[in-house]
């Protein structure tokens, strides 16, 4: 979903929230616009690791997957943690 502007993603955003209440009876509920976090902002990351022949990956599980995508960089992570993810990756490496 990183693809999306933040006008689409607000929308999907909004349309996923009031399926949900229309599915429980509330679909007439009013609907405050949804707050969308702006890129470099996401303090957190919950990444896992994985040793192979050719080094450590660190990065997110595919969607619906045990497949480990490598991260290099991550447009809606804080930059202090992005700048992180090449040292970590050297520093699982060797242990």
């Amino acid at each position: 979903m990183q693809h999306l502007t933040a006008d689409a993603y607000a929308g999907f955003v909004r349309d996923r929230v009031k399926t949900a209440l229309s599915q429980h009876g509330l679909g007439d509920v009013p609907i405050e616009a949804p707050h969308i976090s702006p890129p470099g902002s996401r303090r957190r990351l919950a990444l896992k690791a994985l040793r192979t022949s050719r080094g450590v990956l660190l990065g997110f599980n595919q969607r619906q997957s045990h497949h480990l995508v490598d991260v290099k960089e991550c447009p809606i992570a804080r930059p202090a943690l992005v700048a992180l993810l090449k040292p970590c990756g050297l520093c699982l490496a060797i242990f």
